[in-house]
């Protein structure tokens, strides 16, 4: 017996909850490469992170091409296409913290968890209907 909708269970044990583990495991990527640059090599923040984004984009995309969409596409174009909807995702981003935050007078703070939703929902259909277009089921 789940005390969630059965709905819900079978969306979150299915791609969608692989997609988001992939995510939080390149979350903690990168802040943990960024935190190793910064603390133990003294590295700058911002080349630090410019490192650890790359980091978590790499183990991002393997993690997802393996083991969240258990694609069966050509790796070159399937990073290719995954680099891009990074990159969209990226510009929806800053839009909507900037529409939340500076329009409509939102706290960053509410307008980030917006803006979190929004791209994950908005990158994993992209994902799902383009980048991995050939998808295994389950």
């Amino acid at each position: 017996m789940y005390l969630m909708p059965d709905w819900f269970v079978r969306l979150a044990s299915g791609i969608f909850g692989r997609y988001v583990v992939v995510g939080l495991l390149s979350t903690v990527t990168h802040v943990g490469v960024l935190a190793w640059l910064v603390e133990w090599f003294s590295v700058a923040v911002v080349p630090a992170t410019i490192f650890a984004f790359s980091a978590s984009l790499v183990v991002s995309f393997a993690l997802n091409y393996v083991f969240a969409f258990r694609a069966d596409t050509v790796v070159v174009s399937s990073f290719l296409r995954f680099m891009t909807v990074a990159l969209l995702g990226l510009l929806l981003n800053v839009l909507v913290m900037d529409v939340f935050s500076n329009y409509l007078g939102i706290h960053y703070g509410y307008a980030v968890l917006i803006a979190i939703v929004v791209v994950t929902l908005n990158n994993f259909t992209l994902h799902y209907f383009w980048t991995f277009e050939k998808h295994r089921s389950g």
